[in-house]
């Protein structure tokens, strides 16, 4: 059992749910349908109502442990993806979605024959008599190559749109770069799109779904921290400097004691989020603190982790290399922490 069900925030269901959605991660996770696969196996609906083909558990505790042990295996792309998708988008069309756009989406979303992404950043809106006309690009969207929905906000006043990716006028590029290997990135263009006051979510949306995109961000911020804390112990225990193990170096284990504390501390806060966003008691702030906090340790632990594999840590062959890569979008995601940071400085007088 993994060290995420061990810990107090999970009970034996969550521990039973973590050896089904595991066996899924070994063997199907790598396949193209994965999500359509996922789907059948009934890890995805868990939060949606009976009504719409889901488990009718509103615990957002179960998609934690699904993005902790994705990440955990490397699949730092998917995990956001997954994450996105269950966490993010179902759970905010089934908070907030109109009937029509529950009864159009959640059957399909958590059966998997439709995908949902979801970003922080906006495009602009711009009135047109009773419609809405989008313009702008958003780069880098998880999940925007594949998804058949998009969730977004519209400047100027962040309302969140539900967008049918097939909209005439959005477009879409794929991307591929170093990081998220399996996060299916796209570019996504709006030029004109067209939408009716029915597409958008009422204004109390906002809230949540930035606090939830970041809480999210957070999670697997922390446990791609503790995975590459992990792989580097594992690492250096055998790797020998002098003819001793680099694991027996007093700076060594310096460096390794002080991540581990700091993977503690940010799990410990993390944790508090996850129980309040199932409580629906989520404050905006700590979930913003939380990515803040978790991305910028991911990036130190992977970039310490990449260090003490030498030379090798540079190769992508040796998979700290992608954890590197992923910090740095961790980074960027659901708001650059420059940005989070002086939101957060607003938010507390400073």
């Amino acid at each position: 059992m993994s060290g995420a069900v061990m810990r107090a925030l999970f009970d034996a269901d969550h521990a039973a749910f973590a050896d089904t959605f595991d066996a899924f991660v070994e063997r199907d996770a790598a396949e193209p349908d994965a999500f359509a696969r996922a789907g059948k196996a009934g890890l995805l609906g868990m939060q949606v109502a009976d009504r719409y083909g889901g488990g009718d558990i509103d615990d957002p505790r179960f998609c934690a442990v699904a993005v902790e042990k994705l990440v955990a295996r490397g699949r730092v792309g998917f995990a956001l993806a997954y994450a996105g998708h269950v966490g993010v988008g179902q759970a905010t069309l089934s908070e907030h979605g109109s009937t029509r756009q529950q009864e159009e989406w959640l059957t399909r979303l958590a059966s998997g024959d439709a995908m949902v992404a979801v970003t922080a950043d906006a495009v602009t809106a711009e009135p047109a008599g009773e419609e809405i006309v989008l313009h702008g690009t958003v780069a880098a969207v998880v999940n925007g190559a594949s998804a058949d929905l998009l969730l977004l906000p519209l400047e100027p006043d962040g309302v969140i749109a539900v967008i049918p990716t097939a909209t005439p006028g959005l477009s879409r590029t794929a991307v591929e770069g170093l990081a998220l290997t399996d996060a299916h990135l796209a570019d996504i263009e709006f030029d004109a799109v067209r939408l009716s006051q029915s597409d958008l979510l009422p204004q109390n949306a906002t809230e949540p779904f930035f606090a939830s995109l970041r809480l999210w961000a957070a999670v697997a911020s922390v446990a791609g921290a503790r995975t590459a804390l992990g792989w580097t112990r594992a690492y250096i225990r055998d790797r020998k400097v002098f003819g001793r193990p680099v694991s027996g170096f007093e700076n060594t284990r310096q460096v390794l004691g002080g991540l581990s504390a700091d993977v503690l501390a940010a799990e410990g806060h993390v944790d508090q989020c996850l129980r309040a966003h199932g409580e629906s008691r989520l404050r905006p702030e700590d979930a913003l603190a939380a990515k803040l906090v978790g991305s910028e340790l991911f990036g130190r632990a992977a970039d310490r982790g990449l260090q003490l594999h030498g030379g090798y840590g540079y190769m992508r062959e040796y998979p700290i290399s992608l954890l590197f890569a992923d910090a740095r979008f961790l980074r960027w995601y659901a708001g650059a922490n420059e940005q989070l940071a002086l939101e957060l400085a607003d938010s507390r007088g400073l």
